[in-house]
């Protein structure tokens, strides 16, 4: 219960829109496809049931306390990479529920597409972008 106050006390839930932006602490990735593009993600830093420190997207922290699903491990290597928690929305730092998919890889990647082109693509039952 500790952890999720401290996930939503870096939610920003005063603005009228659909997104829910997280505040919190940020960490700089190189865009994929384009490593000439910075893109900046939440990141989540919390203590696991075991008592170890950890930190993890906030998207993805998200969707694990909305799912109750915290199978879901911070490292990615449970899933061998594969498998992601995807932004229906193409805005990296909502956080709000509804935008968000548990996808795999490919799927996640064929989102670009849709981000660049404006107009979704479909993903089957992995819901379609929100644009």
């Amino acid at each position: 219960m500790r952890n999720f106050i401290k996930l939503v006390e870096n939610i920003d839930c005063e603005s009228q829109s659909p997104h829910h932006m997280w505040t919190g602490p940020t960490k700089t990735h190189k865009a994929r496809g384009d490593k000439s593009k910075d893109v900046i993600y939440g990141r989540f830093y919390f203590t696991d049931f075991n008592g170890n420190y950890k930190d993890l997207g906030a998207h993805r922290a998200m969707y694990m306390f909305d799912n109750r699903n915290f199978d879901l491990k911070a490292d990615k290597s449970v899933y061998n990479g594969n498998w992601h928690v995807s932004h229906k929305c193409h805005i990296h730092l909502c956080v709000n529920p509804d935008h968000l998919v548990f996808e795999p890889q490919p799927v996640n990647n064929s989102r670009d597409a849709c981000k660049h082109k404006h107009v979704c693509t479909g993903h089957g039952i992995y819901g379609c972008c929100i644009l």
